[in-house]
């Protein structure tokens, strides 16, 4: 996907202030992305997880000491220590004192053994997993309140536009009723619908006000900080055949599922756990030291030393069965979400079908609506249809482009899903 490619965030600074302008839905997921807090913090924390990442090599745990000791006959000495972690059963240390007298010692643990460097492995796989899922979220979430707030600020216009109509109505019904063609009851049958349709005005600025509070917080920014230019027909067919073809470039698999990703990497982490428990854990350290003089080394004091021990510390039983469970539990929770993955994979393509078909159905309701608004101009131009008449046909045909509009978001939301798997 798109946003796996984005791992700079850029934020807009306060200082050379200038207000964005978003004419797309990838303009608007990508603006999103950029600014959400909750992409910022998933590439911190993400950041951070490759940090950490541990190496077998611990070279670069090096240390080098100097001390000084003064005494009271005015001698002052020095003496320099080294220790040299290569990997965790090998390290070299030494020292030596300011006339280059001292030792050196290769130490070895030979049994130490720990699953800090998988672990950490294991801990940056699912940040970056965490990252991708955190993306996705903020993409689908930015691109829906946009369609949902466009959609809404149509569904205005056109209950405004509505209103009006039925306002001339009673304007009319009220000269009718004082010429005697309608009764008193069609007269206030025309005014509770003329009152309704401001009620439903109303109801809808309060949505739209809701929905549009909504786009900017997913957009992480303020009114006055961005243009987002609304989308028509034309405008979501491309949106939809730019998904259409990365559908077709490319192959869905239920293995991409990210909480099956992020079962595995559980269940890999538990192993991990199990396998670094020892029920017996002895400790066995050896070391070789060797003396140093300003002639370099001397066999003179060779020294070697082997030791061996085994407390009721080094005893983990009970830790070894608890982590053992812990993985067996992991285990089964990736057998079921590898079952729901591939459920979920097979409903996501079932769900782009079916709204495919239902964008196919209002797109026919469009072009009908189309056809009768034609018939309505020319019955005006013929004298047959009145301006109330043919305004009713153009909000039919307007209400008709709404609903169009609104399946081909659901069937854009649909695809967004499905590429997850891509």
């Amino acid at each position: 996907m798109r946003f796996k490619l984005l791992t700079v965030f850029f934020m807009v600074s306060s200082l050379g202030f200038s207000q964005a302008t978003l004419s797309t839905l990838n303009e608007i997921a990508d603006f999103a992305i950029n600014n959400s807090l909750d992409s910022r913090r998933s590439q911190v924390s993400l950041d951070k997880a490759e940090n950490d990442v541990v190496s077998y090599i611990k070279v670069d745990s090096t240390k080098v000491s100097t001390t000084g000791n003064y005494n009271q006959d005015g001698d002052i000495t020095f003496n320099t220590s080294l220790n040299i972690p290569i990997v965790e059963q090998l390290s070299i240390s030494g020292g030596v004192d300011g006339e280059l007298n001292g030792s050196v010692s290769l130490n070895i643990d030979p049994i130490v053994h720990s699953n800090s460097v998988p672990l950490s492995v294991n801990n940056y796989d699912t940040a970056l997993l965490n990252n991708v899922k955190i993306l996705s979220s903020v993409e689908q979430n930015a691109v829906k309140a946009a369609l949902d707030w466009m959609l809404g600020s149509r569904a205005l216009e056109l209950l405004d536009k509505q209103t009006q109509r039925y306002k001339t109505l009673y304007e009319d019904d009220k000269n009718r009723y004082s010429n005697g063609s309608i009764t008193l009851d069609e007269l206030q049958e025309s005014l509770i619908n003329w009152s309704n349709a401001r009620k439903s005005l109303l109801e809808q600025k309060q949505s739209f006000y809701t929905l549009e509070s909504n786009l900017y917080a997913q957009l992480g920014t303020t009114k006055e900080s961005v243009i987002i230019e609304k989308l028509d027909l034309d405008d979501m067919i491309e949106s939809l055949n730019q998904l259409y073809r990365l559908v077709e470039s490319g192959s869905g698999d239920y293995l991409k599922d990210i909480d099956y990703q992020s079962a595995v990497l559980t269940s890999d982490k538990a192993k991990l756990t199990y396998n670094a428990i020892w029920v017996y854990d002895p400790d066995i350290t050896g070391s070789i030291k060797l003396d140093l003089t300003d002639q370099g080394v001397s066999m003179d004091n060779f020294a070697a030393s082997l030791n061996f021990s085994l407390s009721l510390d080094n005893v983990n039983y009970t830790e070894k069965k608890r982590a053992q469970e812990e993985y067996l539990i992991s285990v089964k929770d990736r057998e079921l979400k590898l079952d729901k993955a591939r459920l979920d994979f097979e409903q996501c393509k079932d769900l782009v079908e079916s709204s495919k078909i239902e964008s196919e159905i209002f797109k026919f309701e469009y072009a009908q609506a189309e056809i009768l608004l034609s018939e309505a101009v020319i019955l005006y131009n013929a004298g047959e249809y009145s301006e109330i008449e043919l305004l009713e046909s153009k909000l039919f045909l307007e209400q008709a482009e709404n609903n169009l509009l609104n399946s081909y978001k659901n069937e854009y939301l649909n695809l967004l899903d499905y590429l997850k798997y891509f």
